[in-house]
This record gives structure tokens, C-alpha cells and sequence, in this order.
């Protein structure tokens, strides 16, 4: 006669296939910050020919990981396991800027850090983030510290601090995300202000 296995190790057993089971189902998502397809702040030809450079984008050392960053209170972060960058900010916020730039001063000369030797740049942006994060379901938030040079790094014509903040309200990752990359269009667009006005001394 066969025996059978006692019941508390058929409940042992049972809990861990189902535990197996919803780990396996458990899938990560990836997002990816978007930037501008079009303007109504368009600037045409007034920095017609004068290459600008965006870069380097320093970043705090809690954003340079895979998961997306939610803050939990002031002094405590929590990082989305399943919830992840396809990518890396360190190149994303650099390039989104990069493409905001180009749609805002209507302008094919806007390059990433590093670009070819060969490249002269007019103006060079380099970007310190400060905080890149938001609370889940309330709101986003970026600061920034931003300094523009003249003929790549030699001469700091502006030098700005933003503090920017947009609603992600939508109570998922998705809505944080596009809020996250409104905050950089703010921020390109503030960007573009400067040049211009620099153009126009």
C-alpha cells in the first residue's frame, strides 16, 4: 500500500508552488522619458548655425541605478522593482534635453556630450541635477543647477538654478513618467530662453 505525504507537507508544498507561480507572472515594465514632438515656443533661426552642446548631465547618486525612484517622505526613497528605466538617465535626461532644444530653437545643430572634436560648439550646457524623483499619485519634482558656455567651456555666460514642479496625479508609474519629462521640457525651455537672450546682446 502506498503511503501519502502528511497533510501539513501537502500544504507546504501547495504554498510554495502558488508562490512560484506569482512570481513567475510578476513581470517588470520599462518606461522611457519622452521629449517634445512639437512647440508652439518654436524660435526659428535665432541661433541659425551656432552649435550647441548638451553636457555633461551629473546626476546624484541615487538616480544612477535601473529602478525609477519614488520618494516616500522627505528623508526616505523607495525604489520600484518592477518598475524600471529602459535605459539609463544618465543618458535619457541628456538626449530628451538634446531633442527639446532642437524642436524649441528649430535647430539641427544640438549635440550630446561627448560629441566629435571636430565639432565647434557655441555653446555648451552643463546640467547638475540635484533631485529627479516624484511621489506616486501627487506630484514630480526636478532642481537643477545649469551654467551655458561660450566656445566649449571657456567663458560661463548664464548660470541658472531651476526648481520645477508638475502634477502625476495619475496614481501609476505611467503618469510619473510623463510628468517627469514635462519637467524636462520645462527645463529645456528655460534653457532656450537663455540662449536666446544671449544671442539677442
Amino acid at each position: 500500500m502506498k503511503r501519502r505525504p502528511p497533510l501539513p507537507f501537502v500544504v507546504f508544498a501547495l504554498m510554495v508552488f502558488c508562490a512560484a507561480g506569482c512570481v513567475r507572472t510578476a513581470s517588470t515594465r520599462f518606461y522611457t522619458l519622452s521629449a517634445l514632438s512639437d512647440s508652439k515656443d518654436r524660435i526659428p533661426k535665432i541661433v541659425d548655425n551656432s552649435a550647441v552642446g548638451i553636457g555633461p548631465v551629473n546626476l546624484p547618486d541615487y538616480l544612477d541605478r535601473p529602478q525609477i525612484v519614488v520618494r516616500k517622505s522627505p528623508h526616505e526613497l523607495h525604489l520600484a522593482e518592477l518598475d524600471k528605466w529602459a535605459g539609463t538617465l544618465k543618458y535619457a535626461i541628456p538626449r530628451v534635453i538634446a531633442e527639446n532644444l532642437s524642436t524649441l530653437l528649430a535647430s539641427d545643430h544640438i549635440f550630446v556630450f561627448p560629441w566629435k572634436s571636430n565639432l565647434s560648439i557655441r555653446y555648451q550646457v552643463v546640467i547638475d541635477i540635484i533631485r529627479f524623483d516624484a511621489q506616486l499619485g501627487a506630484h514630480a519634482d526636478l532642481e537643477a543647477q545649469w551654467t551655458i558656455f561660450e566656445n566649449t567651456g571657456r567663458t560661463p555666460v548664464a548660470t541658472r538654478k531651476s526648481t520645477l514642479r508638475r502634477s502625476a496625479t495619475g496614481g501609476d508609474y505611467a503618469a510619473l513618467v510623463q510628468a517627469e519629462s514635462e519637467l524636462l521640457s520645462e527645463l529645456s525651455g528655460e534653457i532656450a530662453d537663455a540662449i536666446v537672450k544671449i544671442e539677442r546682446l
